[in-house]
């Protein structure tokens, strides 16, 4: 999912060399793929934990998992208004559509990739890892972050000071 934001940034080198409209549709593709990957986890979790009889939603790992879940299906669903941003503009301007997309969508991608995070510390990762690869892996994901961010935060501040022009 980092890669579909990623691909409109300028910094972002191999997307470069695409359309604009080819980048729209390289992103969106990601994003589905990268949805479902999330979707099929938390089910299989859910699932898991459900048959074991152990408590749903309960840490902050997961409590913030499900907060990017919710934040994903808005954003996937402000995120089809965005694709079709010039055809609804008779009803909403194309800015607000694609600023309340990047929002929704930034605010998502943090707290999922904080999820992540935390998840190195899950005992399944601690018992299968050594410490020096975890802090690694949190370190990496911390960048990861910050990097992906930085594109769509600029995009964000460009876009409110055209709003408030």
């Amino acid at each position: 999912m980092a890669e579909a934001i990623l691909l409109f940034y300028s910094g972002n080198t191999w997307s470069q060399v695409m359309l604009h409209p080819q980048r729209r549709t390289v992103h969106w593709i990601l994003q589905v793929v990268g949805s479902l990957c999330v979707i099929v986890g938390i089910a299989l979790e859910y699932y898991w934990r459900d048959i074991n009889n152990k408590l749903h939603f309960h840490d902050t790992h997961s409590i913030l998992g499900l907060v990017a879940l919710i934040l994903m299906l808005l954003s996937m669903t402000n995120g089809v208004g965005a694709l079709f941003s010039v055809e609804l503009r008779r009803k909403i301007k194309p800015v607000y559509m694609k600023l309340g997309h990047q929002f929704v969508g930034l605010c998502c991608f943090v707290i999922g990739m904080a999820a992540l995070v935390l998840g190195f510390d899950k005992k399944i990762f601690r018992n299968n890892s050594t410490p020096e690869m975890r802090t690694t892996l949190q370190v990496f994901t911390v960048l990861v972050i910050l990097t992906s961010s930085l594109g769509v935060i600029r995009t964000i501040l460009s876009q409110l000071k055209t709003l408030f022009r």
